[in-house]
């Protein structure tokens, strides 16, 4: 393990955030309703065991253990896929296993902050979060 992600973290800024919506072809009031919220991330990490808990309009949770294929439930798009999350580094790099070509998420920590990039093709998005 590179680095530690837990604690609690306030939603600070996005960045690019509406542009990776429409890559992700969200439609219009759910890409507005995403731009509004400013979530709430709880992360509890025992070694390569974490537990994320988005609090938003709703509250997500997954679990998994890096290097091991797990379920996540993807409210954008209403489906269950599988995933692995792998690190590079001190990142925490999420890939779908189910698509290929789909999104990747990033997790790092930055200059004290947590920031969770996601890419899909040549659409990046930054969401930047201050420990609380």
């Amino acid at each position: 393990m590179a680095v530690d992600f837990s604690g609690t973290w306030k939603h600070e800024k996005n960045e690019g955030f509406e542009e990776f919506l429409k890559a992700m072809k969200v439609g219009l009031l759910p890409r507005s309703m995403a731009l509004k919220q400013s979530p709430t991330v709880v992360i509890t990490q025992n070694g390569d065991d974490f537990t994320i808990t988005t609090k938003g309009a709703r509250t997500v949770e997954i679990k998994f253990k890096v290097g091991q294929e797990y379920k996540e439930n993807n409210a954008l798009e209403g489906k269950e896929f599988r995933m692995v999350a792998n690190w590079d580094g001190s990142k925490l790099v999420t890939k779908n296993l189910d698509k290929p070509d789909g999104a990747i998420t990033v997790r790092e920590i930055e200059g004290g902050k947590f920031v969770q990039t996601q890419k899909l093709g040549d659409i990046t998005c930054r969401r930047i979060f201050k420990k609380t």
